[in-house]
């Protein structure tokens, strides 16, 4: 077999087609899996917070207080994903005293105080919903660590 006879055949052409484009092939379907997986975990996120936001205002409501493990239990039942439900970081407490700012648009300023609150504020509940969010590759520059959903809601 000559040279040039064996520099026209083709046999062996896809393997080696294969075998360069495989690697980018699973790189996108990884990716495909990771986006998808985070966007269902999100769901999962926001779905439990929304849940445990639902139980604590009904439960203000009756009872006239609320406690952030019972909060947690029901939002830990809604989804199988775990949730971490906790207080807003930025409020004075769980349940706090606020009113509409001065200026007449809709962004609340915390009084500070607890209820039962002082005339012309109102009570309200924030609560914020975590869960952890892992990539199947390793980090990726723009995928999140953590997926967060915060709800303000009126209690009364």
């Amino acid at each position: 077999m000559s040279l040039r006879h064996l520099l026209h055949r083709d046999e062996g052409a896809v393997a080696v087609e294969l075998a360069l484009i495989s690697p980018f092939l699973l790189l996108l379907l990884f990716a495909i899996y990771d986006f998808g997986t985070l966007f269902v975990n999100d769901m999962e996120v926001i779905h439990a917070t929304q849940a445990a936001a639902t139980y604590a205002r009904k439960a203000y409501i009756v009872n006239g207080s609320v406690t952030l493990s019972n909060i947690q239990s029901a939002a830990t039942t809604s989804t199988p994903l775990t949730v971490t439900i906790s207080a807003d970081p930025h409020r004075s407490a769980l349940v706090w005293c606020g009113a509409p700012a001065s200026d007449g648009n809709s962004v609340l300023t915390d009084s500070g105080k607890s209820p039962p609150c002082p005339s012309g504020d109102l009570t309200f509940l924030s609560i914020v919903g975590t869960a952890p969010s892992q990539s199947t590759l390793g980090s990726w520059s723009g995928f999140p660590s953590t997926l967060a959903w915060k709800i303000l809601i009126p209690a009364q």
